[in-house]
Formats: C-alpha cells, structure tokens, sequence
C-alpha cells in the first residue's frame, strides 16, 4: 500500500532507496548539515553516495519528509525527493549492489557459502574425489609417485 506520492514517485515501507543528494544540497540544509543530536547527515551522505537504506516507516507527524530510513539516516525524517527509489534486484550483482549495510552483515556470509556448496557438489569436484579415492592424483597412481619421491630423497 503506498503512504504518499510527492514529486512523482510513490514509495512504501520495505522499498529499497538511495539519498537524492543533488536535489538535497540545493535545498536548506538545516536539520541535515547541523542537527540537534551532532549527527552531520549531509557529510555521511557524501561520503556514503551509493549506500542504501531500507524504508522503515512512515511518520504521520510531518506532511513534508514523511519517510524514516534505517540505518544511520534513522534518527531523521526524509521527503520522496530527497530518495531515489531502487528497484528490485534482476540478479545477483544487482542484489549484492542494492544491500543495506544492515543486510550484508546479515546474508553475505550465507550467501557466498550457498555458492560455495553449489561449487563443490559441481561434476569437477566429484571427478577429482573419485580419483583421489581410487589413489589416483591427477591421473597418476599414488604408489607411482610415492616411489619416485623415496628414489629422488636417496
């Protein structure tokens, strides 16, 4: 269900955005520069361009910047223009590329395990197992190479 459509987007809880930092720096930067709690949003977000934030909720209090993010753009309220909207991943670059800080942390290490597994249960993999079981190593037999080292260290 959408909460607000202002400059032309609608954006809903959960939606993925990025900080619209252009259309935020030509506007006032009071309350985003300078804040009462010493947090410079304006500074982290330069130096965070690409970072994403998960839309958490919507606050009913203010008509102008309804939006509260997660992360460290949290203890703020955000306006639609001031987020770029992310759509949802088509693959997996795109879902590595679209994280929050908050959801690496949580499902990279999971994620590159799965591959893991999907790599080493792969065909290869079998072969090469099937052949160090029967005493083979890359087609050589392991009595034959044992041999030969114990000849080479005489």
């Amino acid at each position: 269900m959408a909460m607000k459509e202002t400059s032309g987007h609608i954006l809903n809880v959960g939606d993925k955005v990025r900080m619209n930092i252009p259309v935020i720096g030509a506007g006032d930067l009071d309350g985003i520069e300078v804040t009462a709690t010493g947090k410079d949003y304006w500074r982290y977000m330069n130096e965070h361009p690409d970072e994403v934030y998960t839309i958490t909720k919507y606050d009913l209090a203010y008509e102008d910047c309804p939006y509260r993010l997660s992360g460290y753009m949290s203890d703020n309220t955000w306006a639609s223009d001031e987020l770029i909207h992310v759509p949802e991943p088509q693959n997996r670059f795109e879902l590595l590329k679209n994280m929050t800080v908050e959801e690496m942390a949580r499902e990279l290490i999971p994620m590159v395990m799965e591959l893991c597994e999907d790599v080493t249960n792969s065909e290869a993999t079998r072969e090469n197992e099937y052949y160090y079981r029967a005493g083979f190593r890359d087609g050589v037999s392991l009595d034959r190479l044992i041999k030969q080292i114990r000849e080479d260290n005489k």
